[in-house]
């Protein structure tokens, strides 16, 4: 996990590649934070909101060097047809109700029943998925709903997770193959799939799922392929000779 810490702003890594870390890592903490509120049942809009405060502070702290990438007119007529999907879809999720069955049999009504309860229990309904599956994008649902105290953008979520997919899909190409027209062309590739563009809407955890899948890809390959040299390189000013170990060495702790 201390690699992917220092993905951030360490290794020699490319923009894409460090916005999916800082994205990985914040959902990491944010979904934890989730489940601190949750099991301790004080899951209310003002301890969300405290929560959310503190996030963006310490986000603005710890990413004020960070650097967007520069986008070539190549790219950015690329990115255009994405851009009015987005624009879209977005419009489309606060006009229409939720209507796909996964999101209305089990979705939702755990979501609607953490949102209620103000935390996590053993809910029982006639879907054994309401009891029994895990719940982190639940929680999330859970967020929008008690901020929000409405369902009306719970669908936002999902496109939020359309775009970091396609951030790290883009990531994983150019570290593939390298910097270059093709990094735009598969992203818009990508992004034209028909199954994720109708997930892109949807109040559905496959995206997200993905997302965490393609995150862990890229940097489990390069943490195999490299071990903890880089980790040791970003560690080695502080002096930390028990962070890293031997130099070269695979350290256990960075794949926890």
């Amino acid at each position: 996990m201390d690699c992917l810490f220092l993905s951030v702003k360490d290794f020699d890594a490319r923009p894409l590649e460090r916005i999916t870390a800082v994205a990985v890592v914040g959902f990491m903490l944010w979904i934890g934070v989730n489940w601190v509120l949750a099991l301790t049942h004080t899951l209310t809009r003002t301890m969300l909101s405290i929560a959310i405060v503190a996030f963006i502070a310490v986000s603005l702290f710890a990413l004020r060097r960070l650097r967007l990438p520069k986008i070539d007119t190549f790219t950015l007529v690329m990115l255009v047809p994405i851009a009015l999907w987005i624009a879209y879809i977005l419009w489309r999720g606060v006009i229409l109700p939720p209507d796909n069955h996964d999101a209305l049999a089990y979705h939702l009504p755990k979501a609607a029943f953490i949102a209620q309860t103000h935390g996590y229990g053993y809910f029982v309904t006639g879907d054994p998925r309401v009891t029994v599956l895990p719940a982190n994008y639940e929680l999330l649902l859970s967020d929008v709903m008690i901020l929000t105290g409405t369902d009306h953008i719970t669908e936002w979520l999902n496109t939020l997770f359309y775009v970091l997919f396609l951030i790290a899909t883009g990531a994983a190409i150019e570290r593939w193959f390298g910097p270059g027209p093709q990094v735009a062309a598969s992203v818009i590739a990508t992004a034209a799939t028909p199954v994720l563009l109708l997930h892109s809407g949807a109040d559905k955890n496959d995206l997200m799922t993905c997302f965490f899948a393609v995150a862990a890809l890229l940097f489990g390959a390069r943490w195999v392929v490299q071990g903890n040299e880089t980790a040791c390189r970003g560690s080695a000013r502080r002096a930390d000779p028990i962070f890293c170990g031997a130099p070269h060495s695979r350290a256990t702790h960075c794949v926890a």
